[in-house]
């Protein structure tokens, strides 16, 4: 993964009169980030998007890209409903937005038709599509001209699931073919976990923490904390055995991820003349590591 800042908020707020609705945002996003902004409904993710897009101005805060973001077409964004003209085609509204950018018309007209599967449409009317094809053809819509950065709030937001199978698998062919980093919002943790590489969790207009891939992947694992002598020892002699054991997530203690055996890593610990002194383990999720990070009941 590059680590070439792509944009970067600082102190970010917004108010509207008395009421804060942001309060200090500070967000990191790289180059090459499938960047999730999770949030329960109301938490303010929507109007971070709309703050990233130019739509909002801050109350304070700064914004730093890391891209020629005065460019036209630079940032591509699909917040709230899209912009469609329900009575055109797919191929008409594409060519609409080429027109709005100032763009020729070409053949990546129907590249980018292809690309998002909706090159077999014809004339048929957008109000004739699906809703998942029609936050395909937004997405679409979103990526004419080729944005360095393409921001998407709640896209997957009232899809059935082939919908949200068909908008996730085009995200992840957007960022792994076009190397596109992307910012896309959700109260849905879980489907989200399935294609983002960092996150940001929002809870009452503010960043509690940024989260990796790594660290939201083990949530969703059965884990093992093991308390021994010379612990630190015993951690890396269980890595060259080939379990995925560390010692940073619990200070103190070794804890080791998937599938271990209780029996095994005795037998393995006193074999190699380490005392066990503790252990047991721990079914930990997604929805639990969301609901302890903001605090109380996960909206939906």
């Amino acid at each position: 993964m590059d680590n070439q800042m792509m944009l970067k908020t600082t102190g970010l707020c917004k108010s509207y009169g008395k009421k804060e609705v942001l309060s200090n945002i500070d967000i990191t996003i790289n180059k090459g980030d499938i960047y999730g902004l999770v949030g329960r409904n109301g938490a303010g993710k929507t109007t971070i998007m709309r703050i990233l897009t130019g739509l909002q101005m801050p109350t304070s805060g700064s914004i730093e890209y890391g891209f020629d973001n005065k460019r036209l077409g630079s940032i591509g964004s699909l917040v709230e409903l899209p912009s469609i003209y329900s009575n055109k085609s797919a191929e008409e509204n594409i060519k609409y937005q080429y027109l709005n950018l100032g763009l020729k018309f070409d053949d990546s007209i129907y590249k980018t038709l292809e690309f998002v599967g909706l090159h077999t449409t014809g004339k048929k009317p957008v109000s004739k599509f699906s809703l998942g094809m029609r936050q395909r053809l937004g997405i679409a819509m979103a990526i004419v001209g080729d944005p360095d950065l393409l921001i998407l709030d709640e896209p997957i937001n009232g899809l059935d699931p082939q919908g949200i199978i068909g908008v996730r698998n085009l995200l992840i062919k957007l960022n792994r073919e076009k190397g596109m980093t992307i910012v896309i919002s959700s109260h849905i943790l879980s489907e989200l976990s399935k294609l983002a590489t960092r996150y940001g969790f929002i809870d009452g207009g503010r960043i509690i923490r940024e989260a990796t891939e790594s660290d939201v992947e083990h949530t969703s694992e059965k884990i093992m904390l093991l308390s021994a002598d010379n612990f630190e020892v015993l951690c890396q002699k269980l890595v060259e055995e080939g379990y995925k054991a560390e010692v940073v997530s619990h200070p103190g203690k070794i804890t080791l991820h998937g599938d271990a055996n209780i029996a095994d890593i005795a037998i393995f610990a006193k074999t190699n003349g380490f005392n066990i002194t503790d252990i047991k383990t721990d079914d930990s999720d997604l929805e639990n590591f969301y609901v302890g990070l903001v605090g109380g009941k996960q909206n939906g």
